[in-house]
């Protein structure tokens, strides 16, 4: 037992006092203690199999802002309609400020995707949205008479009226040395709050650029925390090209000043040059790395390539050697097939079943005419003789 004169130590928990309106002792809140102090680095104990922890992209500068104003001037400057509230916006779309909130409804339910995976060519799968009809109508109207009329940088090839693969490929013919970089999830990596912030910079207000980027967006993947650009969309690609017109600027006044080409066809960065280029290209390639990193996004070094000229040299699916072409073994392949179901008939050289065997060897040949009009001419007389079922 304590002795009488030594001092009284206070319990534990204070005695709980009673409270008369509530008619029951109340609990005081448990006393504090200040967190002690790790005898052992955080993540000490972690299995060595867990990935290092980081951002999954890098934070870009260019968000949405917390507030933004209507600005007629600068919507004029690329002649864009003069959309003042959300009423407005849904009066343009031909639809009710009601199925406005709907289409845009933050959680998604009910979606307004069909998603589906199609198997990629270097393996795994990729996730496609498709939006329902209402939601690609609103889509359609965005692309037509918003993204449409903003401009795209001169690297640019992909998704762009007059340019294509071909155009892409040209630009690298006869180089010394080719590079290949991609950029690491591409649609999912632009987030709203960009999309957001890019239609406040046309010049829309903080509502209406809200609803517009909710329509050209979602949630979907392992993501559905977080809203992108969905792959499957209409407005998705003209939007990615606007977010990566800074990036194509600051690569191409690089590229101006080292001498080296530089183009971009959606996700893929190529990159081609002489001697010269080849033998800095190492600091050349930290510079494009810290200017993609600056922009939001990521270099996949699993696809990056590295092709001189005593080797094949591929830009774009087209061989980029002497001049720009399909490989001699896809065009081998093509011909062999065409004269196969020539002579023996569809069925035999359609081995699988492929319900849609015409329409891929009908794009094929399409391919090849776009590059090599005299050969793909050639090509489509026999596709022609070829005696089709009905």
């Amino acid at each position: 037992m304590r002795g009488p004169t030594s001092p009284a130590i206070p319990p534990y928990y204070p005695v709980p006092e009673f409270d008369w309106r509530l008619k029951q002792p109340q609990r005081p809140p448990a006393p504090f203690f200040p967190p002690q102090a790790r005898k052992e680095p955080k993540g000490v104990d972690e299995p060595d199999y867990l990935p290092v922890r980081r951002r999954r992209f890098p934070r870009r500068t260019r968000n949405a802002r917390t507030t933004a104003v209507y600005n007629p001037e600068q919507l004029s400057r690329y002649n864009l309609p003069l959309i003042e509230t959300a009423d407005d916006l849904a009066a343009r779309l031909g639809t009710s400020p009601g199925a406005l909130t709907w289409l845009t409804w933050p959680e998604d339910a009910p979606s307004h995707y069909v998603s589906r995976e199609i198997p990629k060519r270097s393996g795994g799968s990729r996730l496609i949205c498709a939006p329902k009809p209402r939601t690609r109508a609103a889509q359609d109207w965005i692309m037509r008479h918003i993204l449409r009329r903003l401009p795209v940088h001169d690297c640019a090839h992909g998704f762009v009226r007059g340019r294509s693969i071909l155009t892409n490929a040209q630009a690298h013919v006869g180089k010394h040395i080719v590079v290949n970089l991609d950029l690491e999830d591409f649609f999912p990596s632009i987030s709203f709050a960009t999309v957001d912030g890019l239609f406040e910079w046309m010049g829309y207000s903080k509502d209406v650029a809200w609803h517009l980027a909710m329509l050209c967006t979602c949630r979907y993947g392992g993501r559905r925390y977080r809203r992108s650009l969905p792959q499957g969309a209409p407005t998705s690609p003209a939007i990615a090209n606007a977010i990566c017109w800074k990036l194509d600027r600051r690569l191409s006044a690089l590229a101006a000043k080292s001498g080296f080409t530089y183009t971009r066809y959606a996700d893929d960065l190529t990159l081609s040059g002489d001697g010269a280029f080849a033998s800095g290209l190492a600091g050349t390639l930290v510079l494009i790395g810290k200017i993609i990193a600056e922009e939001g996004f990521r270099i996949n070094g699993a696809k990056t390539r590295f092709m001189r000229r005593g080797e094949r040299q591929e830009v774009t699916g087209l061989v980029v050697n002497d001049q720009a072409g399909l490989p001699r073994k896809e065009l081998r392949n093509l011909r062999a097939t065409l004269h196969n179901c020539l002579r023996r008939g569809p069925h035999a050289e359609n081995r699988e079943h492929d319900p849609l065997f015409r329409e891929r060897l009908s794009g094929k040949i399409a391919l090849v005419r776009m590059i090599n009009p005299a050969l793909g001419q050639k090509l489509l007389q026999t596709f022609d003789a070829i005696d089709w079922p009905h």
